[in-house]
């Protein structure tokens, strides 16, 4: 076979080109062509999954306070509880510049004030915050408060029960994490001529969090890309035993994420309780089941409210609190990053 020949039919790219003049440490517009026609889409799409699934990152994967030993307790000397808490470490973007991969930070906070994210390199210079003006706790006069934390490498998401297997530490909470440093990837594709043929290219726009720059993040893509494809080439002839088909799997993972992207409206609630969930900032369906009942008490929503919830919910197959597949919580999270 003369793979030489064959592979003269096509058009390859030539290079790469990173406008200069959008460039900046969280966003860069790529260029990349000439391709024939349809295979710039198929690259495209290819790339864009590994840009959302292949780049580590760090994240805070784990917290205790001293004198705590549940999620749901209040926190003396804090306006926060400990569930809001935790809900605002999830927020926190980090690096750490010795690239170990776990840190345990100890932090002791006294008296009244406002911690935030920013403070963490106060208390080791190691880390480096990229969103320092983030607000972790609101601290009253009487706050006398010791914190542990755990940041830790990863990749994609890791769910708090994925963690918990690795904590053998009592009073050590684990968090969701997520590791992936990728905000958005977006592309299109253009036509363009080249010499008197007209061929496509692919323009790819890629934001993070700014702790990895965005031709850093495009380098690594490329490199699991191409390690991806090093080996398929090589056949090896001999029996295997059958496996099952994806694709029903695939589709509830799609199914179960559009469910949890609908409007809490579309569970057709009453007025009155659809309104106090969005008043507390539960919009979407996935925010309500993320919720357990303890993180349900508002103003003027009881068990009845809760009941009608759960009756509309299992409607849905869904449940309050209800534990998510991983799949399913990563496919979610890919899709509103890219909204």
């Amino acid at each position: 076979m003369n793979v030489s020949k064959i592979l003269s039919f096509f058009t390859f790219p030539q290079n790469v080109i990173c406008e200069k003049s959008s460039l900046t440490d969280r966003y860069a517009k790529f260029y990349i062509g000439p391709f024939d026609k349809g295979i710039s889409t198929t690259v495209a799409n290819s790339l864009r999954r590994f840009f959302l699934s292949s780049i580590p990152g760090y994240a805070i994967s784990a917290v205790s306070i001293d004198g705590i030993v549940h999620e749901f307790s209040p926190i003396e000397g804090a306006k926060e509880d400990y569930t809001d808490f935790v809900l605002n470490l999830k927020q926190v973007r980090l690096k750490l510049l010795s690239e170990s991969d776990k840190k345990e930070v100890f932090i002791h906070l006294k008296g009244e004030g406002v911690f935030k994210s920013g403070d963490l390199s106060k208390f080791d210079s190691d880390i480096v915050v990229l969103n320092p003006d983030l607000v972790l706790l609101t601290l009253n006069k009487d706050a006398d408060i010791r914190i542990k934390i755990i940041i830790t490498y990863g990749r994609g998401f890791a769910l708090a029960d994925e963690i918990a297997k690795n904590i053998n530490e009592i009073g050590l909470i684990p968090i969701d994490a997520l590791y992936s440093p990728i905000e958005k990837v977006n592309f299109n594709i253009e036509t363009v001529r080249y010499g008197v043929s007209f061929f496509e290219r692919i323009v790819l726009e890629v934001e993070t969090d700014g702790t990895i720059s965005p031709i850093d993040a495009y380098k690594i893509v490329v490199e699991v890309f191409k390690a991806s494809f090093r080996n398929i080439s090589d056949i090896d002839i001999s029996d295997i035993e059958p496996s099952y088909s994806a694709d029903k799997n695939l589709m509830d993972i799609r199914e179960m994420v559009k469910k949890l992207s609908s409007s809490v409206d579309e569970l057709n609630l009453s007025s009155k309780i659809s309104n106090i969930l969005k008043e507390s900032g539960i919009n979407t369906v996935y925010d309500l089941v993320s919720k357990h009942k303890e993180e349900l008490k508002f103003k003027s929503f009881g068990k009845k409210s809760i009941e009608e919830v759960e009756e509309k919910l299992k409607e849905w197959n869904l449940g309050i609190g209800m534990h998510l597949p991983k799949e399913v919580i990563e496919e979610f999270e890919n899709d509103r990053r890219n909204v």
